[in-house]
């Protein structure tokens, strides 16, 4: 079976329960086959000169239902992130040949793409007809295709059949025991996202969509799971380590929380956070491993009874074949050769798989696979750029941060480069640091010295103590020139590389000066903590701007009394 026929199951025996829950709107399962099949059998007539059809929707349920439907067309689906660079989509179209698009803005489709093939709205209505379909049953034909950094220089497709997915769904289902209520956390042009999708979709489940602002804020995360009872989370592990750092948000995770898959790279236990859950265990933390490639291919339930630094990536799940290359050049088995290092690690007399680095040049930050050549190509097509170098540098927290030392007889700013590479690349591959040189350092043999370009990104630990004259020439100036001493000491103690600490002012969007978008969520996680009230991140969302000011008003706003400031 393939993983529609699996879904509709689901509508035929239990017709009537939610499937889907987006803000205040839920959706029965034979609701949303209802508007799958319209979807369907709209498209049907569109689907002989490309069997995979792009989706480009703003709206996260509407996805769900383009995704369903193309699969019930017996076709494959390519979402298409509307936040993408149009030159990134319009090589994806092109290169998988679709000349079909469902949307549910045709306006902005066109506006933005200008693309020429059929476009499909989705949002109109159209009946259902008694046409019969035919769907395809067989389990090893495509489902979808998504994108990953390729060593070109160019996105590299990697495709996904239906066994693939419906493997992964039937172990965790094992682990579940129950039609499962899921978070859809993840973006859908990312592997994991169709864990999250497919888990509770194809065993009766609930899928609970996200919006973006709840995302921003961890204790509205943590808020937003409690009330609805959710009970499978997947989570980017740099978002979770924003979870275990701190204790008031881990004291939050609800007790409806049976399972937490964490993936994108290797899992750090902090002691305080293992000490906490040694004794009170509540739900499964599992350490998720796979590329794009290969779905989820192994799984480690973290074991409170014994410490490590770096959990291991565990076991091959059911029906999952692999071939890792260990330490000592071991062949281990053969299925999909990944590039990754590993050795084998023995814990309470049980073999698991530790994950001990790359062979190439490609790097996980922020749980986003990144290739690094292909930021360096985008580079090297700059005019007046004679040579680049992008690497992957740790501060002392542990966190990465993506580093361009770019070789240019020319003095430009950060936002040069910036602006240039968002046209071409998707945000999370946009350096966090540029650094420019009149001339790379070199060695003796004639390399580049990239020792030295690495210690030439240095994180200051100290600035300038004198008060911004901005700051002195506000109201309630006694209370601002604290809290403005408070958020600039957390800064500091962040330990962001790359920022410009004289460029501290209130007024300077941070985003601007260094700060992306995993510090703003360390930042305001501190503040909530210190202050103790709940940050309003729309304004963030909505102005994709945030300064010191802004922080230092909403603090005012929620921590203190008109009296209190005076």
């Amino acid at each position: 079976m393939n993983i529609y026929q699996l879904f509709y199951k689901n509508v035929v025996s239990t017709p009537n329960n939610i499937a889907i829950k987006y803000m205040n709107e839920t959706t029965t399962y034979g609701e949303l086959d209802y508007n799958i099949t319209r979807i369907c059998q709209t498209i049907i007539g569109f689907i002989e000169g490309s069997k995979i059809l792009g989706i480009y929707c703003s709206c996260p349920l509407n996805s769900i239902k383009a995704i369903l439907a193309i699969l019930k067309a017996g076709c494959a689906f390519l979402v298409l992130d509307p936040n993408y660079p149009n030159e990134r989509l319009n090589f994806m179209i092109q290169d998988c040949n679709v000349t079909t698009i469902l949307t549910d803005a045709d306006a902005l489709l066109n506006e933005e793409l200008q693309f020429k093939g059929n476009i499909i709205n989705i949002n109109k209505s159209y009946s259902p007809s008694n046409v019969s379909l035919t769907v395809n049953d067989y389990p090893c034909d495509l489902a979808f295709v998504i994108y990953t950094s390729g060593t070109t220089g160019k996105p590299k497709a990697v495709m996904h059949n239906h066994r693939g997915q419906i493997n992964v769904v039937n172990f965790l289902k094992s682990r579940a025991n129950s039609p499962v209520a899921c978070l859809h956390f993840y973006s859908r042009c990312f592997i994991v996202s169709y864990n999250e999708i497919f888990l509770p979709l194809l065993t009766g489940g609930i899928l609970y969509l996200l919006q973006d602002l709840i995302k921003q804020n961890i204790f509205s995360l943590l808020k937003y799971i409690d009330e609805e009872e959710i009970q499978q989370i997947f989570l980017p592990n740099s978002y979770f380590k924003q979870i275990q750092k701190n204790k008031k948000a881990y004291e939050r995770i609800p007790d409806t929380v049976k399972d937490i898959y964490v993936a994108g790279e290797p899992l750090i236990i902090t002691d305080e956070f293992y000490e906490y859950y040694k004794s009170k265990k509540s739900f499964s933390l599992n350490n998720m491993y796979g590329t794009s490639e290969i779905d989820m291919a192994f799984l480690y339930t973290v074991d409170f009874s014994n410490k490590f630094g770096v959990n291991p990536i565990g076991c091959p799940i059911n029906g999952m074949d692999y071939i890792l290359m260990a330490e000592d050049e071991t062949l281990i088995d053969e299925y999909d050769k990944t590039g990754d290092v590993a050795k084998r690690t023995n814990i309470n007399n049980h073999v698991f798989v530790e994950l001990v680095g790359r062979k190439d040049n490609l790097v996980k930050v922020r749980g986003f696979r990144i290739e690094l050549s292909e930021i360096e190509y985008n580079l090297l097509n700059m005019e007046k750029i004679s040579n680049s170098v992008v690497i992957v540098i740790e501060n002392s927290l542990f966190d990465k941060y993506i580093c361009a030392f770019i070789e240019s007889s020319l003095k430009l700013p950060h936002q040069f480069f910036q602006s240039y590479l968002e046209q071409k690349l998707p945000y999370y591959m946009i350096p966090d640091i540029f650094i420019v040189y009149k001339k790379f350092p070199r060695l003796p043999n004639g390399k580049i010295d990239k020792l030295k370009l690495r210690q030439s990104v240095i994180s200051k630990k100290y600035i300038d103590e004198k008060i911004p004259e901005e700051v002195k020439s506000l109201e309630n100036t006694s209370k601002k020139i604290e809290i403005y001493e408070k958020i600039r000491k957390i800064i500091i103690s962040l330990d962001i590389l790359g920022i410009n600490y004289e460029n501290l002012g209130i007024t300077k969007n941070l985003f601007s000066i260094g700060l992306n978008s995993i510090d703003l969520i360390k930042l305001i996680v501190e503040i909530e903590s210190f202050y103790n009230f709940e940050f309003n991140t729309n304004l963030i969302i909505e102005n994709n701007s945030i300064t010191i000011d802004d922080l230092i008003s909403q603090i005012i706003d929620n921590h203190y009394t008109a009296e209190s400031i005076k």
